[in-house]
């Protein structure tokens, strides 16, 4: 079967890691056109061409978030020659065209709630998971919302709190309302054949905005790792306690909950004062300095910065933790980072809302906590802290439903729903 696939290639993510190993795992049974942005990212395009696939450049542009891509005489030819097409990100608003061209069965992922939400979070004021149609009323209340939490956990200034959350919010939340509007209709939905979600938390909420595309939703789970990576990788596992840390690598974004694992780390370290707070990826070093001069300058010592690593060091760092933590306060698609921690054996503390319920077991791989709350989450970590866990159960657990295997048999009665 030959395949035309869209992605957009334009950043690395952990969208792009499961992209790959989604690749990785189908690449010797079905034949790969995959064309991506002219001006994708270098690293994705190299990390990409270890697939050694056919990897085309074509010229795609931004619509609001989407990315829609320029058909030529050559896509053209590939759609009308392909058993079918794949949409692998956010290149959903390609599908009408894609349709018009040939009527061949185009299979969508969704790895967030564009579709559903002209801000992509589905998390109302990052308080609530939404549930109910956006409006122009409401898109307002929740970007309102979203300014009280900026300022409540000093992401923002409060001069920026003001212009934007309460001057300037009504022509940007018009804005981005007209303009999701204007991209998300019948036309693209119907264009498309089927939708998989990466959790069944995720389908929950897209079939409560709209009910109609319960039938088009199939679950399928990230592959993350390899049972050859996870062999490799447990053998630079370090339980000295002489380098006692957990680790967080989701960056400074406020729906991550970076704020609230701060505040849970000031707690933490009132009882763990040789306990490092280890940080994986990029951030915003004002961010930190304001949290620092605010709060507590004592736990800023504590704070390691290892910015952006490679992922082999980064899931050694995985590895060697005493616990992973993931705070999320919306309700995350899946949870990437969770399901590799413990896949090594690793103990997660994280929120429990979205596709992470789905990843952790309480009390077994590690501790589910309620999302925003600092001492929740400093309670849940000290817990982990004092326990010995059976890291080899960890694994063995994760691995029983997170394995290639498992996603091979689900992905290929996916296609077979289709073709």
């Amino acid at each position: 079967m030959i395949f035309t696939v869209f992605y957009h290639s334009l950043f690395d993510s952990g969208a792009h890691y499961s992209i790959k190993r989604f690749l990785e795992l189908l690449k010797d049974e079905y034949d790969f056109n995959m064309i991506i942005c002219r001006n994708s990212s270098n690293d994705v395009v190299k990390d990409l061409s270890t697939l050694n696939i056919k990897i085309i450049k074509k010229s795609c542009v931004r619509r609001n978030v989407f990315t829609e891509f320029i058909i030529d005489d050559e896509i053209k030819n590939l759609i009308k020659t392909s058993d079918a097409v794949w949409i692998l990100d956010n290149e959903h608003i390609t599908a009408p065209k894609i349709k018009r061209i040939r009527d061949v069965p185009v299979l969508a992922y969704l790895r967030n709630y564009l579709i559903i939400c002209p801000i992509n979070l589905a998390s109302y004021s990052m308080k609530d998971v939404c549930l109910t149609k956006c409006s122009f009323p409401r898109i307002i209340s929740c970007k309102k919302g979203i300014y009280d939490h900026y300022i409540k956990n000093h992401y923002i200034n409060i001069l920026s709190y003001y212009v934007k959350g309460r001057v300037l919010v009504y022509g940007k939340g018009l804005l981005d309302y007209v303009r999701w509007l204007e991209t998300v209709d019948d036309r693209l939905l119907n264009s498309i054949d089927l939708f998989i979600v990466i959790s069944h938390a995720m389908k929950e909420i897209y079939t409560y905005h709209i009910p109609d595309l319960s039938d088009k939703i199939e679950v399928v789970y990230n592959p993350v790792l390899s049972e050859d990576v996870i062999r490799k990788i447990k053998m630079y596992r370090q339980d000295s306690s002489e380098d006692l840390f957990i680790t967080y690598s989701s960056g400074d974004l406020p729906v991550k909950g970076f704020m609230i694992l701060l505040k849970a780390f000031r707690e933490i370290y009132r009882s763990y004062k040789d306990l490092k707070l280890v940080l994986t990826g990029e951030y915003n070093n004002d961010i930190l300095k304001r949290f620092c001069d605010y709060e507590n300058n004592d736990i800023c010592d504590r704070i390691k910065l290892l910015g952006k690593i490679d992922y082999q060091d980064l899931l050694r760092t995985y590895v060697s933790s005493k616990a992973v933590v993931y705070p999320s306060i919306w309700p995350e698609p899946f949870g990437r980072v969770v399901a590799e921690a413990q896949l090594l054996g690793t103990p997660v503390v994280a929120s429990d809302i979205g596709g992470i319920r789905e990843i952790v077991e309480d009390n077994v791989t590690g501790y589910l906590s309620r999302p925003g709350d600092p001492k929740d989450l400093s309670d849940k970590i000290v817990l982990t802290l004092e326990r010995t866990w059976n890291k080899d159960l960890i694994s063995r657990k994760t691995f029983e439903k997170f394995n290639d295997q498992v996603f091979l048999r689900r992905i290929k009665d996916v296609i077979k729903k289709v073709l």
